[in-house]
């Protein structure tokens, strides 16, 4: 071999969460993700091939992309021929070897341009994750491997690939019954037998290095060391169970891609894992098959989950704030993301109460939101309907008050604030706020004397409650 022939050489690439990235990197994304949903395809793309091409080992942006190759295809009706796809994938067969040895970030690059065309291109898979496996991105290669399985479930060939990527992931389960599901399919299949073999011993050195080792605690230097070391062991081991979970789902997934019940327990691991955009991602997965669509319970975790990504990404770019306060540029962010996730939330109560105009609970949920927004009057009609929830009731009077506080009918106000007085046996927090806000509209009705006899009421029970003290005092001081 000559020295032409020798791969290039370049900088080692790590797999990195998109979370890890640049608060502006992430706010791409969203944009990609609402694109997706407006059936802007071609914008999605663009800027999820951008961000791959800086970080192509952020494995949760090529799912991203993955999920608006797919959309696009649905949308198209399938109007491309299987002949086409076919033939137009044939040159990436001759060349796609070479290119993976020679440049894996450029071959990687040329497989997602293929999927954008045929997300379901057995080739232009294989091709991903073999580039993907050259770079040392073993998650993203398992990805490709697995797409590929998704296309032709028993091709032994990338079945083998796959669970030998498994085995450097240390994903002992998984590669054993990838191996075992070979050999039974084929049987004398010596690469599947070692497979097994080789996963079985690594499981087994694994489970009795750690299970042998009874005297580990004395080596530590006191018992502090010893606690603290176990806990982390099975916080680390409760992270992998629930891993092995999202696998084995995802296998069952493959199998019967019209259970739902495996979407829900991929999202759910995924959302205790802390990681809320593969969680949107699969439940946005099981709303787009037919009976997916019409599951109320699934259309709620949607909402609900969208909604904690968004407050988990505001929550992390607030961190980031708190580590460089004068960062106009992130303050910016963080407002827009909080105006976005109220808009979220609007639209999303104005959809269920209009999908169930009988549900009063959405009636309420559509109502606070309103008045938080700034629109009393609008936000009226829907509270009123809030209080014939029983769960809603209490919070429903209280907005009402305020409503009408909001609006100058002060007396109206005060009417709906004693009723919530009344029905609020315990003087805790929110009967104290409920008081406050009965006391200011007294005075600000022009009836100090009954203000003051509510300020006292929480003067009583809590005299470092906002301004109650100072009021007190002002009251007395003056002769009252």
């Amino acid at each position: 071999m000559t020295e032409d022939d020798q791969p290039e050489e370049s900088a080692p690439i790590e797999e990195i969460a998109l979370r890890s990235l640049d608060h502006r990197v992430q706010r791409q994304i969203e944009n990609a993700k609402k694109s997706i949903v407006s059936g802007n395809f071609d914008y999605a793309f663009e800027i999820c091939m951008n961000i791959l091409r800086q970080h192509p080992g952020c494995l949760d942006v090529r799912k991203v992309l993955r999920r608006a190759q797919v959309a696009k295809r649905k949308a198209a009706s399938k109007k491309s021929s299987k002949f086409l796809d076919k033939v137009t994938s044939a040159p990436f067969s001759i060349m796609g070897s070479s290119l993976v040895k020679k440049d894996p970030e450029k071959a990687m690059d040329q497989a997602e341009k293929m999927l954008c065309d045929n997300p379901e291109n057995i080739m232009a898979h294989r091709m991903l994750a073999h580039a993907a496996e050259n770079l040392e991105l073993l998650k993203t290669a398992a990805y490709g491997f697995e797409l590929a399985r998704q296309v032709e479930p028993d091709n032994f060939d990338n079945l083998k690939e796959l669970g030998n990527v498994y085995l450097k992931l240390k994903q002992y389960d998984d590669a054993i019954k990838i191996g075992n599901h070979v050999f039974q399919k084929n049987q004398g299949d010596g690469e599947a037998q070692e497979l097994v073999k080789q996963a079985s011993v690594a499981q087994s050195m694994e489970k009795g290095n750690w299970e042998g080792d009874e005297d580990f605690r004395s080596k530590l230097k006191d018992q502090d060391e010893a606690i603290a070391l176990e806990q982390e062991a099975r916080n680390v081991n409760d992270d992998d169970a629930l891993l092995e979970l999202i696998e084995r789902a995802k296998i069952r997934v493959n199998q019967k891609p019209e259970d739902l019940s495996n979407y829900r327990e991929i999202a759910t691991s995924y959302r205790k894992l802390g990681d809320m955009a593969s969680a949107v991602e699969w439940v946005g997965y099981a709303r787009e098959l037919e009976s997916g669509q019409a599951d109320v319970a699934l259309e709620e975790m949607e909402s609900q989950y969208y909604l904690e990504w968004m407050q988990q990404e505001i929550a992390s770019m607030e961190a980031q704030l708190e580590d460089d306060p004068s960062n106009e540029e992130l303050l910016e962010y963080i407002e827009t993301a909080r105006g976005e996730e109220q808009q979220y939330r609007y639209h999303q109560a104005a959809r269920m109460v209009e999908k169930y105009p009988n549900d009063y609970g959405y009636q309420f949920e559509l109502g606070q939101l309103l008045f938080d927004m700034g629109y009393p009057d609008d936000s009226i009609q829907h509270l009123q309907s809030g209080v014939r929830s029983p769960k809603h009731r209490l919070k429903s009077i209280v907005y009402l008050g305020r409503a009408f506080k909001a609006k100058g009918f002060y007396d109206m106000a005060a009417s709906q604030l004693e009723t919530a007085k009344t029905d609020s046996p315990q003087m805790d927090e929110t009967k104290k706020e409920i008081i406050y806000e009965l006391a200011s509209c007294y005075e600000l009705n022009g009836d100090p004397e009954k203000a003051i006899e509510e300020f006292k009421e929480i003067y009583n029970a809590d005299v470092g409650y906002l301004d109650v003290a100072d009021k007190i005092n002002a009251y007395y001081s003056g002769g009252g």
